[in-house]
């Protein structure tokens, strides 16, 4: 949420000038500083801050975002404007990144309003890369959304979709109103961060079932997606699905999947876990007592056996030996070079080393998932919450009462409990976007994928920023 800024008036004339304010505001400090780092601020926004931009020095960002996004030099072209004989300001018109006021006046001096910035930014990225495939439907609203010009409202949607412009306290997006230097600065990096991320970071690599860690995609009945052997796996009631191939690797109701290098793992219709190797077909079952969820870390198993009560067992891979590592019954355990975690829904507990248990948290949780050192849970409200990983007071970072959430590498993907809409959602409470105008019954996470099951069991995979969107099944 941008900040307010508050200009103050000088009550009287100094004989000197001295910068006020020359450095950014401690808000926005880390990411001014990394949008320099990266190119793309012009050397005279590099100082007063807080000053308002004009449409000129934002056309000179504007410029440089489209010369990273593409690796190419901004092209010499003649102005077409009388005012003006900015190269940056040229080269955005012919590129359609800006137009002018008229045909022969840009007013470079005027101020930039913050629906005109959105408009640059969109018309940028479809410059730099024309096929990119951009939302052509928006379900968030605003509201003072009537305030937004028409030829600017699909773009101020479009960018607010993306996480760059957000809106106030209030939910406004406030189309009209100008924006300091730093404001402006941080919208070009935070477009930048969003399309210049690349898609490499597969989780397989940790030996989960999918990126997002979060207990919704290892519930009994739930669809998981996942990649091994170079391939990508989904499941679904049909049963465990190659994507682009017509024939299915399971041909019968998988509750429950783990893609891993050359084996599949899945809970079958009578609660047993299975494993396919991939390369010989074999399948074998490696758990005979009945589950609803499992998951896997560091060559092991972990699954909750009902036949105990719902504690948590551990199964080395290797040996296929079976511990019990929860004294009573426990949601999925999270396992992270800082520890064992798990809970009970009223508490959270490290398992130490020596299996004693060390209580973190006391109060009521649900889908307790860990990334980054911060827990992630549902309190007895529905809404998602952090807690540092050494304990403390939760942090509420959306209102939203939620059915379930999970991770992409940006943002939260939440379902909504009562509409069924998916939402996006700050790690750090900046924001709830909705992002689709489907209606869902869970929800799915893998990479910046948002895997979506609809009530007559289709699924949908779209990105977190909605570029794209199909049906899988």
């Amino acid at each position: 949420m941008y900040k307010k800024v508050l200009i103050l008036a000088l009550a009287g004339i100094m004989l000197f000038s001295v910068p006020v304010a020359a450095s950014p505001s401690s808000w926005a400090q880390a990411e001014v500083t990394a949008a320099q780092k990266a190119g793309i601020v012009p050397e005279r926004l590099q100082s007063a801050y807080q000053d308002p931009v004009t449409r000129e020095e934002f056309c000179e960002m504007a410029m440089l975002l489209w010369c990273k996004l593409t690796g190419k030099e901004m092209p010499s072209v003649p102005s077409v404007f009388a005012d003006t004989q900015n190269p940056s300001v040229a080269a955005a018109q012919s590129l359609g990144i800006v137009q002018g006021e008229s045909p022969t006046q840009f007013s470079p001096n005027n101020l930039v309003t913050r629906q005109e910035m959105c408009v640059m930014l969109r018309n940028a990225l479809v410059a730099a890369n024309p096929s990119l495939a951009l939302p052509t439907e928006f379900a968030n609203t605003f509201p003072d959304e009537a305030m937004i010009a028409d030829w600017a409202k699909d773009a101020v949607k479009c960018i607010n979709l993306f996480a760059v412009m957000l809106g106030d306290e209030n939910g406004n997006i406030n189309p009209l109103a100008n924006t300091t230097r730093e404001q402006a600065i941080l919208l070009a990096y935070r477009l930048r961060s969003v399309q210049g991320q690349t898609l490499a970071e597969l989780v397989e690599k940790f030996f989960m079932p999918v990126s997002g860690g979060t207990h919704d995609n290892m519930l009994n009945g739930a669809f998981v997606a996942g990649v091994a052997n170079g391939k990508f796996y989904y499941s679904d009631n049909a049963g465990i699905h190659v994507l682009g191939e017509e024939e299915l690797l399971v041909n019968k109701p998988a509750k429950n999947m783990i893609a891993y290098e050359k084996s599949v793992y899945y809970i079958g219709e009578d609660g047993a876990i299975y494993v396919i190797q991939l390369a010989s077909g074999e399948e074998i079952k490696v758990v005979d007592t009945v589950t609803d969820s499992f998951s896997a870390f560091n060559n092991a198993i972990y699954y909750r056996n009902l036949n105990d009560g719902g504690r948590v067992y551990e199964m080395s891979i290797e040996t296929r030996e079976h511990v019990a590592i929860t004294p009573g019954a426990a949601e999925l355990v999270d396992i992270t070079g800082s520890g064992t975690f798990f809970s009970d829904g009223a508490a959270i507990y490290k398992l130490e080393k020596d299996k004693t248990l060390v209580s973190v948290y006391q109060g009521a949780n649900s889908r307790l998932c860990l990334r980054d050192k911060t827990f992630y849970f549902l309190n007895e409200s529905g809404n998602i919450c952090t807690l540092p990983l050494e304990g403390g007071t939760p942090t509420v970072i959306s209102s939203l009462v939620a059915k379930s959430f999970g991770f992409t590498r940006d943002c939260l993907i939440a379902l909504d409990k009562a509409e069924g809409a998916v939402y996006k959602v700050d790690y750090k409470g900046r924001y709830t976007i909705k992002m689709d105008t489907g209606t869902y019954v869970q929800i799915n996470t893998y990479d910046d994928y948002v895997y979506a099951q609809d009530a007559d069991g289709g699924i949908f995979r779209f990105t977190n920023n909605a570029t794209e969107k199909e049906r899988l099944n």
